[in-house]
C-alpha cells in the first residue's frame, strides 16, 4: 500500500509539473526525528504490511491512529488548514488513517471508509496519501455519480484509476456512445 501511494504521489507530482511554466526547487523537507514512538509506529506499519488480511491490518493501523491522534489537537489542524502532509510529524498518522480507510473498504464497511477518505481529503487538499483513487471507485461502486463527478472535477488528472471511473460514469449516466471517447 505504501509503494502504491508513493507511486500515485509521483504521478500527481509529475502532472503538477507538466502544468507549471516555471519550477522552483524547494528546500528539502525535514524528516521526522527518530525516537521510541516513531520506531514503534514503524514496527506497527511493518506488521500491517506483512499481513494480507484486511482485518489484521486494520488492527495495526488502529493502534497507530489511537497512539498518534492525541498528539495533534484541533489548533494543530487549523494551523495547517488542508496542508497536513506539510507537517512531517503528522505523516504517520495520516498514512495510518489512509491504510485504515483502505482496510475498511476491503472489509465492506463502505460508509466508514468514505468518511475516512473524505476526512483525509480535508486534511490534505492535494491528496498526498492518494485517497481520491479508492474513493472514486467507492463512489462508482455505490452509484454516487454526483459525488464522483465532483471528485473528478477536483482532481482533473490523467491517472488510469480516475480515467477508468470517468469512463464508467459516462457509460452508466450517458450511455455507451458518450463513454467511447473516455
Amino acid at each position: 500500500d505504501f509503494c502504491k501511494r508513493q507511486r500515485q504521489q509521483m504521478k500527481t507530482a509529475l502532472n503538477l509539473l507538466l502544468g507549471l511554466e516555471h519550477y522552483e526547487a524547494r528546500p528539502e523537507e525535514p524528516e521526522l526525528p527518530e525516537n521510541d514512538q516513531t520506531r514503534q509506529w514503524q514496527q506497527w506499519f511493518e506488521q500491517a504490511a506483512q499481513s494480507r488480511d484486511p482485518l489484521a491490518r486494520l488492527g495495526w493501523f488502529d493502534r497507530i491512529v489511537a497512539d498518534a491522534t492525541p498528539l495533534f489537537d484541533e489548533a494543530f489542524w487549523r494551523q495547517h488548514a488542508g496542508h497536513g502532509w506539510q507537517a512531517p510529524e503528522a505523516r504517520p498518522l495520516i498514512a495510518a488513517r489512509a491504510g485504515r480507510a483502505d482496510c475498511l473498504l476491503r472489509l465492506g464497511q463502505l460508509a466508514q471508509a468514505r468518511d475516512e477518505y473524505l476526512a483525509l481529503l480535508a486534511l490534505c487538499l492535494a491528496d498526498e496519501p492518494g485517497c481520491r483513487h479508492p474513493l472514486s471507485s467507492l463512489y462508482a461502486r455505490q452509484g454516487e455519480w454526483g459525488a464522483l463527478k465532483a471528485l473528478l472535477v477536483r482532481f482533473d488528472e490523467a491517472s488510469c484509476w480516475l480515467l477508468y471511473n470517468r469512463a464508467l460514469m459516462s457509460f452508466v449516466c450517458e450511455g455507451p456512445e458518450a463513454a467511447r471517447p473516455h
